[in-house]
């Protein structure tokens, strides 16, 4: 079953208990490469949380590896791979009863959550990213027909970059073990991915994805990742749209 209509943070500034803690923000990045910046943000993510610091790591190989397949430049590609360092960058402030919550979340729960797409933001801006980086945080929970989060865009008015990690985002939340289930096998990433094309992604990037996936082997394809995929289990198939769409 899908997801009720997504949660849209209220305009204006943050509520308190939602902000970045300040100790933590850089008292001046001015002296600071780009890359230098966003992998300060990742080291924040990491210490926070591991669980989430592996899944950026592993969105940003996916993330070069598809920019590289569409035929980006170097440095794109470089680009896309720290975007996806840092697209849940937001996550660093939500608390661990609900970031690693085994049950079903709750509407307040998941309204929360859905938060850190607009505080990950708010903290890429303290760093003084560029352009790219912001729409690559706050926009990756867009969907292609306009009913994801948090603004409601659809079609290419979302963010190419927001686009792209859509995709790659999904796949390894699919083929990795969560708090609330196990991994999927890249076989059952594809089958959802390509079931979602139109919808939740874009179709000619999720096409390009799964012509990138069908090229290799599967096990080599993920072996990069750490990843120890389990067989899928059809019986769960009813249940792989809210997991696809729960964080």
């Amino acid at each position: 079953m899908a997801l009720a209509p997504p949660f849209l943070p209220a305009p204006g500034p943050v509520p308190h208990d939602q902000r970045p803690d300040l100790d933590i923000l850089p008292a001046d990045v001015s002296g600071q490469s780009e890359r230098q910046r966003i992998l300060a943000i990742y080291e924040t993510v990491r210490e926070r949380d591991i669980l989430t610091a592996e899944h950026s790591r592993r969105v940003g190989i996916y993330a070069q590896r598809l920019a590289r397949h569409l035929g980006h430049r170097r440095d794109e590609i470089a680009a896309f791979g720290l975007a996806g360092r840092i697209h849940d960058a937001g996550k660093s402030w939500m608390p661990n009863d609900i970031l690693k919550k085994t049950g079903e979340l709750s509407s307040a729960e998941m309204a929360f959550i859905r938060g850190h797409t607009i505080i990950g933001e708010r903290f890429a801006i303290a760093y003084d990213l560029p352009q790219f980086y912001l729409h690559a945080i706050r926009h990756h929970h867009e969907w292609f027909d306009g009913s994801g989060y948090p603004d409601n865009l659809s079609g290419t008015t979302i963010p190419f970059v927001a686009r792209l990690l859509a995709v790659v985002d999904a796949f390894d939340v699919i083929t990795s073990d969560r708090p609330y289930r196990s991994a999927a096998d890249c076989a059952h990433a594809v089958t959802e991915i390509r079931r979602e094309m139109g919808r939740q992604f874009d179709p000619e990037i999720a096409e390009a994805f799964i012509s990138m996936v069908a090229r290799q082997d599967p096990g080599e394809f993920l072996v990069v990742a750490r990843l120890c995929p389990v067989p899928w289990d059809p019986a769960r198939s009813g249940a792989w749209y809210q997991i696809v769409t729960k964080y």
